[in-house]
């Protein structure tokens, strides 16, 4: 994820909250970069205390004060779970760049009503950039907040239903961010357990649930590439196997896909056996790697024709990048607990199988075997909001088997949401884009209604 904390005026702290929301995710073990885009340079002088005070680096700074920072910040992602960008005061040709980086701005305000007032030409060029960025998700957060005062409960107030919407974690006016920032610290470097600390974790964890799961509304091959880079993407696309308007073949994706996957991601797609024959050379060109494929049997199946077997099955196809070998690719082997206790012994194989030397191995009643690749799940029949749903606990394993606890699924046709579902149920990050207005609304009431349960109940 790429948050940018963003303000024409100065004196808001934004440097401080940047650098205190890059700490807390490091501590966390995310990988994180702050991208320091004020010409001041004042994380970067942060950085520099912390080296001379001769305190573990935390993180990565990099000074990148200048307009191309767009791209330069979406080829920084690739390598890291986290970006935050310490953005510029006044100069709008830099703020622009930032907000057509971020996948998060985040807006730092003082309860006074200069702020307020100062922040409406930074709300013009957000709603500028979301002509570019539809799906650009913004905040406010109420920042250095004296106690119990007046102007801070009613600044908090007038932002109810505004848009964008304050966070409901807020920063108060504290010695302690002062004491840190002198000698390149951190408030939880100083107090672990002190009241700035606290805020500010409640404030990295509102942003970090604010976006585990995001849907967007529009063309995915517009919108999804910048919200990577992806652990792992999934791919429902229309089949082409019929001449219905809605099962047109989508070409263009593939490609964008790709550039949108780190390095040791892969990418599942769903498709029947004509679908795939039809769109291979559009995969190899734009650079998948065929991974392997399962076969989703259905209790009850489909068919357009009545003279032909009734087809109880759908594939499942994993690539994965052809410029990085498999081994450095995300697997998490999938097993089930269902092995039978007996011993095998392995001692003459045919010739065509190769050398395989003589052994044995011992399984036990219940014990792990690998899943196999035909996997049976009931489909959403009689309950599906969306004519192709795909189960939810089919996904769970694509999910489980390709992208770590905590990281991050594209879902490049998400339908009914069943894969931003899946995604909450077993502590997952999710982006998913559906071109159907009406239908991306049913997916994120559905995904909100769903109670995040961390790593859920193994399929």
């Amino acid at each position: 994820m790429i948050a940018a904390f963003l303000n024409q005026k100065g004196g808001v702290g934004k440097t401080t909250l940047a650098l205190h929301l890059a700490g807390q995710w490091a501590r966390e073990g995310q990988r994180v970069t702050v991208i320091d885009a004020d010409p001041q340079g004042s994380a970067l002088d942060w950085s520099a205390q912390r080296a001379r005070e001769g305190l573990p680096r935390l993180f990565g700074v990099i000074g990148l004060a200048r307009d191309t920072m767009h791209h330069e910040a979406l080829a920084l992602a690739l390598g890291v779970d986290h970006v935050v960008i310490d953005g510029p005061p006044r100069v709008a040709a830099l703020l622009r760049s930032a907000l057509l980086a971020a996948d998060l701005v985040l807006i730092p305000v003082q309860p006074s009503p200069f702020d307020g007032w100062a922040s409406a030409e930074m709300l013009r060029l957000l709603e500028e950039a979301r002509l570019f960025r539809p799906g650009l998700l913004a905040r406010f957060v109420l920042n250095r907040c004296a106690a119990r005062t007046v102007i801070a409960r009613e600044t908090r107030l007038a932002l109810v239903g505004h848009e964008p919407a304050a966070l409901m974690a807020r920063i108060g006016q504290r010695v302690a961010f002062a004491d840190a920032a002198r000698t390149g610290r951190l408030v939880c470097d100083l107090r672990p357990q002190g009241i700035a600390a606290r805020e500010i974790a409640a404030l990295t964890t509102e942003i970090g649930g604010m976006v585990s799961c995001t849907l967007l509304t529009g063309d995915s091959a517009l919108l999804m590439p910048w919200h990577g880079p992806y652990d792992m993407i999934l791919a429902d696309p229309p089949y082409g196997d019929t001449s219905l308007a809605w099962d047109r073949r989508i070409a263009d994706w593939p490609g964008k896909a790709l550039a949108a996957l780190k390095p040791s991601g892969s990418l599942w797609v769903f498709g029947s056996l004509r679908s795939f024959l039809a769109s291979n050379a559009a995969f190899r060109n734009a650079g998948w790697k065929y991974a392997q494929e399962l076969v989703w049997e259905k209790q009850n199946g489909s068919s357009f024709h009545a003279d032909r077997f009734r087809r109880v099955h759908e594939l499942i196809v994993q690539f994965y990048r052809d410029d990085t070998p498999w081994r450095a690719v995300y697997n998490a082997v999938p097993t089930t607990p269902d092995a039978r206790a007996r011993t095998v012994w392995r001692k003459h194989r045919p010739p065509h199988m190769g050398q395989i030397d003589a052994g044995h191995y011992v399984s036990e009643d219940g014990g792990p075997r690998l899943m196999r690749s035909v996997i049976p799940v009931r489909n959403a029949h009689g309950r599906a909001i969306h004519p192709t749903e795909k189960p939810v606990a089919l996904l769970e394993i694509l999910i489980r088997t390709s992208c770590p606890p905590g990281g991050l699924v594209g879902d490049w046709f998400a339908g009914s949401g069943a894969a931003g579902v899946a995604c909450r149920l077993i502590g997952r990050r999710y982006v998913g884009c559906e071109i159907d207005p009406v239908m991306a609304q049913k997916a994120r009431d559905r995904i909100a209604s769903v109670l995040p349960l961390g790593e859920g109940i193994a399929p």
